[in-house]
């Protein structure tokens, strides 16, 4: 039934989010009936690739060298490819949906009465559907990743997040998260993420710090989330060799993009990031031991 289900999925994904114009109420309640049938797809296919990935769970010895997490590691991450496809296919559903939102009230009104409401219950109903299905993969992609980030790393990333966090006055960082992934020639890869948002949830923007492992990390700053695999593809951003280089970057580019950045807190705080300096003198130095 789950292969079925997979089958389904690639024979419609090209036709079932052609949002198609709409001449009746009843024409748009059939629609999201049938992106409920994709939805209901997509969740089989979530629950079973997860039951099969569910031993990417298991942690990395706390003192494996960097080239033990690649050779051991990053066969294993690479296979999270799939979940990080089915986000793409859920965020397609979940944009079809928004669009069909869109024409459905543009189009007709309240006075259609019970047809009317039944419709306005399932595009709140599967909208909620599909964000459950989302957080469900993005809970499970970073628990994986959570199992196998080496310590150092996630210092790095606590230094960035604590000094982007006293240096950006016109914006808080409201959640940070984490995932593992592989590049085109096999390295692993984390992605630390920190999500800002202004004075409202759609003032926002995205700080994401990617590092190869045993190589480069790099920064970048977006307004909408991408995935790892979309942003290493769409170029590697500026390199950071430091915590110190990373925070320095980043400010920059949120500058660039209107955000004013200053030290809140006095200039004494500018002088390290880190809980302790020589922890992270350098990315590649400080891992060099595990």
């Amino acid at each position: 039934m789950k292969i079925k289900a997979l089958a389904r999925l690639q024979a419609t994904a090209s036709e079932v989010l052609e949002v198609p114009p709409f001449r009746y109420v009843n024409d748009v309640q059939r629609y999201l009936d049938q992106l409920r049938h994709r939805l209901a797809d997509l969740t089989s296919v979530v629950k079973v690739q997860q039951e099969q990935l569910a031993k990417l769970k298991v942690p990395t010895p706390v003192r494996a060298s960097l080239a033990e997490i690649n050779k051991k590691v990053a066969p294993g991450i690479r296979k999270l490819e799939k979940q990080y496809g089915l986000i793409q296919d859920l965020h397609e559903l979940y944009r079809a949906l928004d669009s069909v939102d869109s024409q459905f009230h543009l189009q007709f009104d309240e006075r259609q009465g019970q047809i009317y409401e039944g419709v306005e219950s399932s595009l709140k109903g599967l909208k909620a559907d599909i964000e459950a299905q989302m957080r469900l993969v993005f809970d499970f992609l970073r628990e994986v990743a959570d199992k196998h980030v080496p310590s150092k790393f996630r210092t790095f990333m606590n230094s960035v997040s604590s000094a982007i966090e006293h240096q950006v006055p016109e914006a808080r960082i409201k959640k940070t998260f984490l995932y593992a992934s592989t590049c085109p020639k096999g390295s692993l890869v984390f992605t630390f993420y920190l999500y800002l948002v202004g004075e409202s949830e759609e003032d926002h923007i995205y700080v994401s710090v990617q590092w190869v492992v045993g190589q480069l990390t790099y920064v970048q700053v977006n307004h909408e989330f991408a995935t790892p695999d979309e942003l290493y593809e769409a170029g590697p951003g500026t390199e950071a060799d430091t915590a110190n280089e990373a925070v320095k970057m980043a400010l920059q580019l949120l500058n660039g993009e209107g955000l004013r950045t200053e030290n809140a807190r006095g200039p004494q705080r500018t002088q390290n990031y880190e809980g302790n300096p020589e922890a992270v003198a350098s990315l590649a130095s400080a891992l060099s031991y595990l």
